[in-house]
């Protein structure tokens, strides 16, 4: 994996707002217990890491976290997630 080109994304924003990392499944109850947000999306990146949003249904806020080995860093939140339709099953994406 050729995670050393994340790494500078992660870091790029200014300093109040550093993502912050921890291990996933502590993140991922953090997230549940104080936000009501649960994991629904996720990807792998070109370089191997995977992307996971975690999104409130209710009040559709939403954290974005790149997950690096077992540690999930936030990259970023905000409000009014929208979630489009699924991809028709047999079609290319």
């Amino acid at each position: 994996m050729r995670l050393a080109y994340l790494l500078p994304i992660l870091f790029a924003w200014p300093a109040m707002a550093q993502p912050s990392c921890m291990g996933r499944a502590d993140a991922t109850a953090m997230l549940y217990e104080h936000y009501g947000e649960s994991p629904v999306h996720s990807g792998i990146t070109a370089e191997g890491a995977e992307v996971v949003v975690f999104v409130n249904p209710i009040t559709r806020a939403f954290t974005l976290t790149l997950a690096i080995g077992n540690q999930l860093c936030r990259v970023d939140s905000g409000t009014d997630w929208t979630t489009t339709a699924p991809f028709p099953a047999g079609e290319p994406t």
